[in-house]
């Protein structure tokens, strides 16, 4: 799978999660890619279904010195990073009546990744928080694996183990185990739900990281292993 190929995977799989969450439950976007290059038109995609009925004005803020800031009444937004590395873009919706609803989101800029992780959390009815996170390769790895840390004063309880072979769900943090990924593509989504406790406080932000080990090289030498940021988002967004 390219590179490509890839993000367009992660991205796909994360509309069709904000898309299916209902008119009216905050907001949600997606961006064209989580891995752009330097200098590559970046396109952010408000998912309208999940704001409801009304009209919005939508700021963006892409987090490179205040310049490239933006406020439009359009659904979409374009943006080319001038810096590698992780950057978190936020977007906040008003409605006509003053409301405001923001969700930020973290991509990693800069040289192809041959992992790619993204996360994305939405508020449940009953008032927990269902977070999945989903994980593609773009070379054969062994051994992958996802680290997840848990916002302090919330329990997490597993939803969907997916096909992974291990997991380990405990209050701080949850780990997880693919095994060997032999074929380019995707390799896995995680779920799990985040529930309140009494000592919960604040907005929960939510972090993790992704580990695999590339095969040796002709040369013999070591294995390689490769770390990566959970991209996606970054807080629970406003519910």
């Amino acid at each position: 799978m390219t590179r490509r190929g890839l993000v367009a995977f992660c991205a796909a799989g994360l509309w069709l999660a904000a898309a299916v969450v209902g008119a009216g439950a905050g907001i949600n976007f997606t961006p064209s890619t989580y891995n752009p290059a330097v200098g590559e038109t970046v396109t952010f995609q408000v998912c309208q279904a999940c704001l409801g009925s009304g009209q919005f004005r939508f700021t963006w803020e892409f987090h490179e010195g205040g310049a490239s800031d933006l406020t439009t009444t359009d659904l979409s937004a374009t943006h080319r990073f001038s810096q590698t590395g992780y950057v978190q873009v936020k977007l906040t919706a008003r409605d006509a009546s003053g409301r405001m609803f923001s969700r930020t989101k973290q991509l990693l800029v800069g040289d192809p990744s041959p992992l790619v992780a993204v996360r994305d959390a939405s508020w449940e009815d009953n008032g927990t928080i269902l977070v999945q996170i989903t994980v593609a390769a773009a070379a054969a790895f062994s051994d992958i694996g996802l680290q997840e840390t848990v916002p302090y004063g919330w329990a997490p309880q597993e939803v969907d183990p997916g096909n992974t072979l291990m997991a380990w769900v405990t209050e701080r943090p949850i780990a997880v185990i693919w095994g060997r990924t032999q074929d380019m593509g995707p390799v896995g989504i995680y779920s799990y739900r985040l529930i309140s406790t009494s000592s919960a406080s604040g907005i929960p932000e939510l972090s993790g990281l992704v580990r695999g080990l590339l095969p040796s090289l002709p040369a013999g030498e070591a294995q390689k292993p490769v770390v990566v940021t959970v991209c996606g988002d970054v807080t629970v967004p406003d519910d």
